[in-house]
């Protein structure tokens, strides 16, 4: 009899998300919980998304449209300052379809994907759900990218060619952004073969100057693929839209690959509305500029070793000899916080603490602190 799947199969580790706030909730015995833990826009949809939902709904009978072309309109509405055209780009159920769409459709069973480690977790999965070996590049001691050493294996002749690295900036979990100038660099380091992915689920919250235009290769670059979501600044993590800006012979393939009606219509809906709502993405990009440093400072005055960030979270991490990983978010939870701990990316006693809205912040500091005290 024939194996049921191939012998690699038996090895993956699916994804774990966070648990919704009813499950965790229900298992702990608490109510009123305040769910810090999966990087969701505190301040919620835009209103004006929500009430184009509601009234697209008699239209739940129909099929949505397949090619999204009002969406992909204003899509090229909002980055009309790089020229790009509606070959250039995919819409997925998530980055996370595209992400797997990507290393499906363009690494070949001779071929690896590069990526750092600790980074987002689905870049990983991505390779090895295809049995396509990942090289990891560790972070420095300070959790930033170690472009040096990308570099230097993407261009070493030894050992399967590298045909894909992804980089997230900002990066997941650390909140740690890459520069302009570095980034640049490191494209231009890229041998013409490797496709290059930017993966911009957090670019919205950047306010830093020297924060890179990564578009801007994909025009100089054919192999550069930036991804962007909906899921963060815009508040629409339920609907699952993603996009990537991309080559047109990038694009035709990824069209080709991706099931059909991939994006569904209340995600098109939603995502059209918000696209037109730029009050509450700028609402949202003020509220996470006030109240990240905030959090970050008030946690790091609890003991607790925080890295800089410029999305919507920080890594936070307990000192050795103060109370296990599992004890804090447990305790957390019956005060009334979820956070989400990434002892799976390596930090053993790090956690995961979103911008909540500000009574959800002082909440969390109040937590912390009795947490941490033992109280």
């Amino acid at each position: 009899m024939l194996p049921l799947v191939q012998p690699f199969m038996n090895e993956l580790v699916p994804y774990i998300p966070g648990k919704p706030i009813e499950e965790t909730e229900r298992e702990y015995g608490v109510t009123n919980l305040a769910k810090l833990a999966s990087n969701e826009n505190c301040l919620g949809p835009s209103p004006k998304a929500m009430a184009a939902l509601q009234k697209a709904l008699p239209d739940s009978h129909l099929y949505p449209d397949a090619g999204c072309f009002y969406l992909k309109e204003a899509l090229l509405s909002r980055h009309a300052e790089h020229a790009i055209g509606n070959e250039h780009l995919v819409l997925g159920n998530g980055t996370n379809e595209i992400i797997s769409l990507l290393v499906r459709a363009f690494i070949g069973p001779d071929e690896a994907l590069l990526n750092a480690w600790p980074s987002f977790v689905c870049y990983r999965l991505a390779a090895r759900s295809c049995n396509i070996e990942e090289k990891a590049i560790p972070l420095t001691s300070s959790y930033a990218y170690d472009l040096d050493a990308m570099a230097a294996y993407a261009n070493s002749p030894t050992g399967k060619k590298v045909k894909m690295v992804f980089v997230g900036n900002p990066n997941n979990p650390t909140g740690r952004y890459i520069p302009k100038p570095e980034l640049d660099a490191f494209i231009e380091s890229m041998p013409a073969e490797v496709i290059v992915i930017i993966d911009e689920a957090y670019a919205e919250y950047a306010n830093e100057p020297d924060y890179p235009d990564a578009m801007s290769w994909v025009m100089k670059r054919p192999r550069t693929v930036v991804t962007r979501t909906f899921s963060k600044a815009f508040g629409l993590a339920a609907s699952r839209v993603g996009y990537a800006v991309c080559d047109p012979a990038v694009a035709d393939i990824l069209n080709r690959f991706r099931d059909p009606f991939n994006v569904n219509a209340w995600g098109q809906v939603a995502a059209l509305a918000a696209l037109k709502d730029e009050e509450h993405v700028e609402k949202s990009r003020v509220h996470n500029t006030e109240q990240l440093p905030f959090i970050a400072r008030e946690l790091a005055s609890l003991g607790l070793k925080i890295t800089p960030s410029i999305a919507n979270f920080v890594l936070a991490e307990i000192p050795e000899g103060q109370l296990s990983l599992d004890d804090f978010f447990k305790n957390m939870i019956r005060e009334g916080i979820i956070v989400r701990p990434v002892a799976n990316y390596g930090f053993e006693r790090g956690v995961r603490i979103s911008v909540g809205t500000n009574e959800e912040n002082l909440r969390l500091l109040d937590a912390a602190k009795k947490v941490l005290a033992g109280n």
